[in-house]
């Protein structure tokens, strides 16, 4: 099946966790109202400029619900809108919106520091859903006790990865079609390298070097891609836990 299927397959173990997260010192800690769904399609966490951009999807009831929202996230202190724009008239309206946050206050940024590759990020009424694969080993428990010292944690559920069903469902949907040029092209150099292989035979770094980008970029374009080709498997029918 290749490299990428190694980096989940069962034998080295996986496993998919979600969670129900109150996030008492966050933006969405005061927006604990209706008439919205906030759902992260991509982040880009920087770690030298110890900051964390959401790139989103926003939709609202009504001009009063936005009105309130975008109050709550300006006056919250840990969040900035970097970029708001309508993309369809009337309401319900969808936004694309682009948020800018302190990697201190990052549920991401605390679960990539366990090998966590988020899969989902939901809100709303004030409650954030998280999906995130870990490693098998990986104590996720650390995660949430950290967590709870900025909020509360409910609804913890978890299982293990099919991995061969996940690569299947996105090789029959087909690359192309689900990740940008720049995903496709640098999870295949990886592939190449073997960055997905046990023991890895590449570094983020050395991957970098033969693409000419920075570290950061590539660990980014490999995180949100293996993110898209895993919710084939993890947003599917069969796959709630």
């Amino acid at each position: 099946m290749g490299g990428f299927s190694k980096l989940l397959n069962e034998e080295y173990g996986f496993k998919f966790v979600v969670f129900d997260y109150f996030h008492v010192v966050d933006w969405s800690g005061g927006a604990v109202f209706g008439g919205y769904v906030y759902d992260v399609v991509e982040s880009f966490v920087d770690s030298l400029a110890d900051s964390v951009l959401e790139f989103s999807l926003l939709r609202v009831r009504d001009s009063y619900t936005l009105r309130r929202l975008l109050r709550v996230i300006g006056g919250s202190g840990v969040a900035e809108v970097v970029d708001i724009k309508p993309l369809n008239n009337g309401y319900p309206r969808l936004f694309s919106v682009v948020l800018k946050s302190p990697i201190s206050n990052s549920t991401r940024y605390r679960a990539r520091l366990l090998g966590g590759i988020e899969v989902m990020d939901h809100i709303e009424e004030g409650v954030e859903e998280w999906g995130f694969i870990f490693p098998q080993e990986t104590d996720t428990q650390t995660l949430i006790k950290n967590l709870e010292t900025r909020g509360r944690v409910i609804r913890v559920r978890e299982r293990r990865i099919d991995a061969t069903e996940a690569v299947e469902k996105a090789m029959k949907r087909g690359i192309g079609t689900i990740l940008t040029k720049a995903e496709e092209r640098t999870i295949k150099k990886a592939n190449k390298l073997g960055y997905f292989d046990q023991p890895k035979r590449v570094s983020i770094r050395q991957i970098a070097k033969e693409l000419g980008l920075s570290p950061s970029t590539v660990d980014n374009q490999l995180r949100n891609g293996i993110r898209k080709l895993l919710r084939i498997l993890l947003t599917s029918d069969d796959a709630d836990i």
